[in-house]
């Protein structure tokens, strides 16, 4: 008999059904620049799960590194506006720390609230995270970097109500794998 740790098949198990969903991506993104990676139809009680291999960070100097999934209402969320409604998980790699920052972002008509919810060293190249929204208003995300570094969390935020999901990098080189799988 054979025993398998749980987070190791847990997390075996999250690659294989995002693997399914997606074929792999590889992206070079300069500093200072925004490029979407994915575009995804989205319905509630969905969640975008993305595995990700970081190669290199280029910041610019006004820019960080960064890798973000966002669920919004509106298609095109790199547009500027005040009208926009979205939530965004972003995975923030700081080369001068060498860490990773995730950050759940939440912006309701111009108006941004930004939660750092995991810090880690950043020694580790391959990171996973997931945003999903419920019908009933919770958003849920998670976050792990490696193996052994996880956080996950709950937001309930009514006033955003997800139709479309988009996976953007900046400043970023590597692979990623996203797909829409179920809410856990």
């Amino acid at each position: 008999m054979v025993w398998v740790r749980r987070p190791a098949a847990a997390l075996l198990c999250l690659c294989l059904a995002v693997s399914a969903l997606a074929d792999e991506e590889t992206f070079d993104v300069p500093g200072g620049e925004v490029q979407p990676i994915y575009r995804l139809e989205y319905s509630p009680n969905a969640s975008v799960k993305c595995n990700l291999s970081i190669s290199a960070a280029n910041p610019s100097e006004q820019w960080g590194s960064t890798l973000s999934i966002i669920l919004s209402e509106t298609e095109d969320v790199l547009t500027r506006s005040d009208t926009l409604r979205f939530v965004q998980l972003m995975l923030s790699v700081d080369t001068d720390r060498d860490s990773h920052i995730y950050y759940l972002i939440v912006n309701i008509d111009g108006e941004s609230h930004n939660y750092d919810f995991l810090r880690t060293g950043g020694e580790e190249p391959d990171a996973f995270v997931s945003l999903g929204f419920r019908d009933d208003g919770v958003f849920g995300y998670r976050a792990r970097d490696g193996e052994d570094t996880f956080a996950q969390g709950y937001e309930l935020e009514p006033r955003v109500q997800p139709k479309y999901a988009t996976v953007v990098a900046s400043g970023l080189a590597g692979t990623v794998v996203c797909g829409i799988g179920s809410l856990e």
